[in-house]
C-alpha cells in the first residue's frame, strides 16, 4: 500500500495519475482507503447506464474484499454529466452502509467539479486542478520514479514483446536452444545480469537474454526467483530452500529480497542497487528484446511484481500482454484473476 500525503479528495484527483501510471480519461477511480493509507486502486471505463450498476458494485465489492472501510471516488469526464449513473450507484451502496465515501469529484477540462456541492472551495463553474507540484505526496512519488503517462495504451506499449530490433537475433539464438532449461548455473548469470543496475538493458548481450527466456520454462526456478521478488510474510510451500537461495544470490542487487533464512543474497554497492520501480523498468526494457511468441512467463513475472507493489495498471496490461501472447500460461491466467478480483499478493 501507498502511504499518501493528501489533504483533500481534490488532491487525490491530481495524484491518482501518479498512482495508476496514466492520466486516466472517461473514467471512474476507486481508491481504498486504510487511514491514511492508499490500498486497492481501481479504474473503470465509465459504462453506459444499463450497466452501471453491475460496474459499481464489482468495484465496491472489490474495496470491501481488502476491508477497506471506505473510498475516495473521482470521475473523469469528457462529456459533462457522462458518470452521472454510475455516481448515483455509488450513492446508494454508500446510503446502505456497504461503504464509506469521500464527497466525489469530477475531473473534466482541467477543472474539478462538486457535483454535490459538497467539497470545499467548490465553485459552479468547477476549479482549476491545483498544479502537481502543489500537491503533498507527488514530489515524493516522482522521486520513486512515477511519471503518468498519457492513456492506457502508452503504459500497454512500456511491456509491449518483439519492439526492439534486437528481437530477431534472440529469436535465432532461442531456435536453437535445447527445449528444456538449459541450467541453473545459466539462469543465475542471465538474471544477475539484468537485475543490476550498472549496465543498461540494452547494452546487455543477446545471449543473456535468450538464457532468461529459457530460465523461465524451468518452473521450480521461476516460482523461486518470484518468491525471493515478491516476498510474503510466511514461506512460500514447495520450494525448495537451494532454490530460494540461489535465486536471492542472483536477485542481490534488489533491495528488499531475501532468502528462505530471511537474509540477503549478498551485499551490494548502492551504484548497483534497485528498487522495485527500477526493478520493473529494467524488466519491461527487456520484454521488449523478446519476440512476442516468447514473452508470457517474463510479461507474467512483471505482472506478479507490479502487482506485489501495488502497480495494477501495470500489472494489467503486462497480463493481458501475456494472454495474448499464450492464452494457456496457467501462471498467468491466474494471475490475471487475482487482478480482475482485486485479491492482492501480501507483502512481507
Amino acid at each position: 500500500m501507498e502511504t499518501v500525503r493528501a489533504r483533500t479528495p481534490v488532491d487525490l484527483a491530481v495524484m491518482a495519475p501518479y498512482l495508476l501510471g496514466f492520466h486516466p480519461e472517461d473514467s471512474l477511480v476507486l481508491l481504498a482507503l486504510d487511514g491514511r493509507r492508499v490500498g486497492l486502486i481501481q479504474r473503470c471505463d465509465i459504462v453506459p447506464d444499463e450497466h452501471a450498476e453491475r460496474a459499481v458494485r464489482q468495484m465496491v465489492g472489490q474495496a470491501v474484499q481488502t476491508r477497506a472501510r471506505a473510498v475516495v471516488a473521482i470521475a473523469y469526464e469528457t462529456r459533462p454529466g457522462a458518470s452521472a449513473r454510475m455516481r448515483a450507484v455509488l450513492a446508494e451502496l454508500v446510503d446502505r452502509g456497504v461503504i464509506g465515501c469521500s464527497p466525489v469529484v469530477v475531473v473534466r477540462d482541467g477543472r474539478w467539479h462538486s457535483p454535490d456541492r459538497d467539497v470545499e472551495g467548490w465553485e459552479e463553474d468547477g476549479v482549476v486542478l491545483p498544479e502537481a507540484s502543489r500537491v503533498p505526496g507527488v514530489a515524493a512519488l516522482v522521486a520513486h520514479g512515477r511519471a503518468p503517462l498519457r492513456t492506457r495504451s502508452d503504459l500497454a506499449e512500456q511491456v509491449a514483446p518483439g519492439t526492439h530490433p534486437g528481437s530477431a537475433l534472440v529469436e535465432t539464438l532461442l531456435a536453437h536452444r535445447p527445449t528444456g532449461p538449459r541450467g541453473r548455473a545459466a539462469a543465475t548469470a542471465a538474471w544477475t545480469a539484468v537485475l543490476r543496475a550498472r549496465e543498461p538493458v540494452d547494452d546487455l548481450d543477446d545471449d543473456v537474454v535468450a538464457d532468461l527466456v529459457v530460465s523461465l520454462r524451468d518452473r521450480a526456478w521461476r516460482d523461486a526467483l518470484l518468491a525471493v521478488l515478491t516476498p510474503g510474510p510466511d514461506a512460500v510451500p514447495g520450494i525448495d530452500p537451494e532454490d530460494l537461495r540461489t535465486a536471492a544470490a542472483a536477485a542481490r542487487c534488489c533491495t528488499w529480497t531475501h532468502d528462505a533464512t530471511g537474509s540477503r543474497g549478498g551485499e551490494v554497492d548502492d551504484a548497483a542497487a534497485l528498487d522495485v520501480e527500477a526493478l520493473l523498468d529494467r524488466l519491461c526494457g527487456v520484454v521488449h528484446r523478446v519476440p512476442e511468441p516468447r514473452s508470457a512467463p517474463l510479461l507474467t513475472v512483471v505482472g506478479q511484481v507490479a502487482w506485489w507493489s501495488g502497480s495494477g495498471a501495470l500489472a494489467g496490461v503486462a497480463l493481458e500482454a501475456a494472454l495474448r501472447a499464450d492464452p494457456r500460461y496457467r501462471l498467468a491466467v491466474l494471475l490475471d484473476q487475482l487482478v480482475t478480483h482485486g485479491i492482492r499478493l501480501p507483502a512481507a
